[in-house]
């Protein structure tokens, strides 16, 4: 089994205009923003074609940059609808899309469920560095996308091995029941 972690459109478009400038360009420069999602979408969209060709299984849409904290207002204006292209390329190149978003993705759940992907990732808890609470995600979403990470690695340097198994215990219990459930760490290792 092959998964690549190829950039998603919004984290495309902040590596090339970096990403304080694109977030001030929301406000400051909207009709700029669509038109450099346009082009960062049209890109991905061939690379996720490319990707296909190889016979790789799966990739990882790597759009973290949602995950600092965006209104869910401008995620809906100014990315969802480029993510929602960008899956639909990826399916039609015969690739399983998980959708990587570290971070604060709270507000954002149904929307990334929205997007078409078979997973989230990374399901990051206030524990590490986001705001998402597992079972939460699962009430909400769990039935529509499988859940992918929650588990905080930071405990395995704060830790003895008792308190990762209780991590371990506390993610299982949290989204395992009825299945859709991978653990796996928030993405800090």
């Amino acid at each position: 089994w092959w998964l690549h972690h190829p950039p998603g459109p919004w984290n495309l478009a902040a590596s090339i205009r970096g990403f304080v400038n694109l977030s001030m360009d929301i406000y400051d420069r909207p009709e700029f923003v669509h038109e450099l999602m346009r082009f960062c979408t049209d890109w991905v969209k061939g690379l996720y074609t490319r990707l296909g060709e190889t016979g790789i299984h799966s990739i990882a849409m790597d759009d973290t940059w949602v995950g600092v904290g965006l209104d869910p207002a401008h995620y809906r204006e100014f990315i969802k609808g480029y993510d929602i292209e960008c899956v639909e390329a990826a399916h039609a190149a015969g690739l399983l899309v998980s959708l990587h978003v570290c971070g604060r993705a709270t507000l954002l759940l149904e929307d990334l469920a929205d997007t078409g992907p078979e997973a989230l990732e990374t399901i990051t808890s206030s524990r590490s560095s986001g705001d998402v609470d597992l079972a939460d995600a699962k009430r909400r979403v769990g039935d529509r996308v499988c859940l992918f990470g929650g588990f905080n690695e930071h405990l395995l340097y704060e830790t003895d091995a008792a308190g990762v198994r209780e991590e371990v215990k506390r993610c299982l219990d949290a989204a395992m029941e009825g299945g859709g459930y991978i653990l796996r760490s928030t993405g800090q290792i």
